[in-house]
């Protein structure tokens, strides 16, 4: 039998050394004492930072970390403060859960504040609506997570709620509310532990435990990797707005279990909308509205009469399909044949989109060539990932849109080679002028 290796120990990744304590001539009114929590942090967009938080001043201290090319040495920057009574580190996230003065939970990345975090208005310890009710008796008709516990737990024993996202507001009951006790108001939020992953551990005030789970940037393959290839090429600023941006439309209250498209259009909408786009008047985005509503569920199509016998509408719809006029042009020169006019469809979205004009106060409207280049690389990549073939025509119309803005010809029509019914060519009205083109 080979021997076995010897384990090695696990080096730290920094190592601090006390050196002197300067005094730096502070009053007696500000309170100094001991951090009692250190850990090293990310940003979104990979900036490092050492955070300390200090339990009587209720702040928490952020040190810029950067390193050196050549010898890889630590250079500490700028200290920024956050007010806090607690903070735990979220690595997976790269992000920062802060406990406010307002006993409310708040999402920081580095010293960027994400937004706060939306919890359930359920008070610890209160399992039904007989708390809010004038009548004791009555209870929820739903059913209590604690319930499922053996009721043979002594009182002083820590109750431990699993899942607290998925249980709905006990408000809701539609019963007369009445004031809470002096218990109950005193066990608010006090402590947040045990940060693995994206889940956190709430600690109330009456030793009950609540565990929630922080959702993820993305779910879509398609935009983690746009994500990725625009946080390499643009500045960290630009980054740090793009990607809190998206992370508080992506995971606004409301439902999450968004599919493939769903969440291209919105990772979409956001993106144009940086880019200074008006999106509400925008025909690429009006036409994916018009597919989602289309594909919902809830609306329920009646059942059409049919007619074998054909009609003049017939004809008129075939002349506005987006086939026919991808290939009207290729046809008429062949065959040597006149146009055709596009009857009632012809100039329909032109006239939505001219509507529109572009804000060229937007934050990432100077670097809309740098988006097209960097997504552009992106697309050709992904023809190589057969997995990714199907997210493919999303891409591309994205980048088509933006080629024909900006009057990259040869960009736009190696798009509509690729899918010529999802690009369409032809006659387009831009929102950007060639005075935006200047700029």
């Amino acid at each position: 039998d080979a021997p076995v290796a010897a384990s090695k120990p696990l080096y730290p990744e920094l190592c601090l050394d006390h050196v002197w304590t300067e005094n730096s001539g502070a009053t007696r009114e500000i309170p100094s004492g001991k951090a009692s929590k250190v850990f090293l942090t990310s940003d979104l967009v990979g900036q490092g930072y050492l955070g300390y938080f200090v339990p009587s001043r209720s702040q928490l201290f952020l040190v810029r970390i950067e390193k050196t090319n050549k010898q890889q040495q630590v250079i500490f920057g700028m200290i920024a403060s956050i007010v806090a009574k607690d903070a735990v580190n979220l690595p997976s996230l790269n992000m920062i859960a802060a406990l406010d003065l307002s006993k409310g939970v708040t999402l920081y990345s580095g010293v960027t504040c994400v937004g706060k975090v939306h919890i359930p208005a359920i008070h610890p310890g209160v399992g039904g609506c007989n708390i809010f009710s004038s009548h004791p008796k009555l209870s929820s008709p739903f059913p209590r997570r604690s319930s499922l516990i053996s009721q043979n737990i002594a009182g002083a024993d820590i109750k431990f709620e699993e899942a607290l996202h998925t249980l709905s507001p006990v408000g809701s009951c539609g019963r007369t509310p009445m004031m809470l006790d002096a218990s109950m108001q005193e066990a608010g939020l006090v402590r947040l532990k045990d940060a693995i992953g994206n889940k956190i551990t709430l600690e109330y005030g009456n030793k009950t435990f609540y565990r929630i789970s922080l959702p993820s940037a993305s779910t879509s393959p398609l935009v983690t990797k746009c994500l990725k290839a625009l946080r390499s090429v643009l500045q960290r600023d630009l980054a740090m707005q793009l990607l809190v941006k998206w992370y508080g439309a992506r995971n606004a209250p409301g439902p999450q279990d968004f599919s493939l498209a769903q969440e291209w259009h919105l990772f979409i909408v956001v993106l144009l909308t940086l880019l200074g786009y008006d999106v509400d008047k925008l025909s690429l985005i009006r036409k994916n509205d018009a597919d989602t509503e289309r594909c919902s569920p809830i609306i329920v199509p009646k059942k059409l009469k049919t007619n074998d016998s054909g009609s003049q509408e017939d004809w008129l719809y075939t002349l506005g399909t987006t086939e026919h006029k991808n290939s009207q042009n290729l046809v008429s020169n062949i065959l040597n044949l006149s146009k055709t006019p596009g009857g009632r469809h012809e100039g329909g979205s032109a006239a939505e989109s001219s509507s529109g004009k572009m804000t060229t106060s937007a934050i990432l409207f100077p670097y809309l060539p740098l988006v097209l280049f960097s997504l552009h690389l992106l697309y050709e990549e992904l023809k190589l990932n057969c997995v990714m073939s199907e997210s493919l025509p999303l891409l591309a119309q994205l980048l088509h849109q933006i080629s024909r803005d900006l009057n990259f010809r040869h960009y736009a029509h190696h798009y509509f080679l690729d899918f010529p019914t999802y690009c369409r060519k032809g006659s387009y009205a831009s929102q950007m002028t060639q005075s935006d083109l200047q700029k």
